[in-house]
C-alpha cells in the first residue's frame, strides 16, 4: 500500500514514510512563494497546524499523525525545505509571514499551531504578529535566542561544510542523533532529504538565527501556550527554558526527561497525546 491508515475507517489517514514525499499538495502564495503540504489526519477535524524544524520537512510530524486523532493535520515545508521554494533570505519575520500567507490561502480560520525547533520560533512570531490567525501555540524544543553566532558550534559546523551534503557523512550521523532510538525508516528518509537541502537554506537559516532575540515580542503573544522539552538537549538548555516559561508563566510544561532535541521523534505517542489534551483544554 501506499499509505498508512491508523484505524479501520478510511477517514483517519496518515502517508507512510515511502510515499510522504508524493503526497504533499502545494500552494501559489501572493508574495510569490510556492509552499509544499502534507494534508492528513481527520478531514474533518479542526485543523493543527504543524511546523517542522531547521532542514527538516513536513515529514518531521509523521511519527506524530497516528496519534493526533481527530484532527485535521496540515504540516508545512517552511521556504527553502523539502518541496517549498529556496530564497536567499529566512529572516524569522519572513517565515512567520509565509505560514500567515498559507493560513489565509487555504481559508483555515483562526487555528492551533504546533512548532518544532525552527518551527516553534516561527510560531512564536506568527502568534505575535498575527494574533487573529492563531489559537494556541505548541513550542516543542523551543528559545527565544538561538546560540548561532561565530565562536558556536552551530555556526562553526554548518558555514565550513561543504555542499552538497554526503547524506552518509559524519555531519548527517550527528546532525540527526538523538538518545533514544528512532523509527530507522523515518530517519532514513529525513537524512537524505536534509543531505539535498539547499547551501542557500543551510547558511541563511542560519545567519537569521544569529541575530534573532524574541524577548521583545512576547508581549504581543495573546494565544494560549504548551512548552515541551527533552531534558538532554544540547541545543536549547534549561536556562533557554526557564528564560521561555518566564515570559509565559501561564503555559503549560511538558518535560521529558532522557530526551533530546527532539522529542516529538523518539516519543511520538507521548507528546502527540500531551498535545491533544492541552488543546482539548
Amino acid at each position: 500500500m501506499d499509505a498508512t491508515v491508523s484505524s479501520a475507517s478510511l477517514d483517519f489517514w496518515v502517508p507512510s514514510q515511502e510515499a510522504w514525499a508524493n503526497s504533499k499538495k502545494r500552494v501559489e502564495l501572493p508574495n510569490g512563494m510556492s509552499m509544499a503540504y502534507t494534508d492528513f489526519g481527520d478531514p474533518s477535524g479542526a485543523p493543527l497546524l504543524l511546523i517542522h524544524g531547521y532542514t527538516d520537512n513536513s515529514r518531521a510530524w509523521s511519527l506524530n499523525g497516528p496519534y493526533l486523532r481527530g484532527r485535521r493535520l496540515i504540516a508545512i515545508d517552511l521556504r527553502g525545505h523539502g518541496q517549498s521554494s529556496v530564497t536567499d533570505t529566512y529572516s524569522v519575520d519572513e517565515l512567520a509571514n509565509d505560514v500567515a500567507l498559507f493560513i489565509d490561502k487555504l481559508g483555515l480560520g483562526k487555528i492551533d499551531v504546533a512548532g518544532h525547533s525552527l518551527g516553534s520560533i516561527t510560531a512564536q512570531v506568527l502568534a505575535a504578529f498575527y494574533p487573529d490567525k492563531v489559537n494556541s501555540i505548541v513550542l516543542v524544543n523551543s528559545t527565544l535566542k538561538v546560540n548561532a553566532g561565530p565562536g558556536e558550534f552551530l555556526w562553526d559546523t554548518v558555514m565550513d561544510l561543504s555542499y552538497p551534503l554526503d547524506p552518509d557523512g559524519a555531519l548527517m550521523s550527528e546532525w540527526f542523533w538523538n538518545p533514544t532510538p528512532i523509527d530507522p525508516t523515518f530517519l532514513h528518509y529525513s537524512i537524505q532529504e536534509a543531505a539535498r537541502t539547499d547551501e542557500r537554506t543551510w547558511r541563511g537559516v542560519l545567519r537569521a538565527l544569529s541575530t534573532t532575540d524574541l524577548a521583545p515580542i512576547q508581549s504581543l503573544i495573546k494565544a494560549k501556550v504548551m512548552i515541551i522539552w527533552g531534558d538532554l538537549d544540547p541545543l536549547f538548555d534549561l536556562g533557554s527554558q526557564e528564560a521561555l516559561r518566564a515570559v509565559h508563566p501561564d503555559a503549560e510544561i511538558l518535560t521529558i526527561e532522557g530526551a533530546g532535541h527532539n522529542p516529538n521523534w523518539e516519543h511520538p505517542e507521548k507528546v502527540a497525546k500531551a498535545i491533544l489534551r492541552f488543546l482539548a483544554r
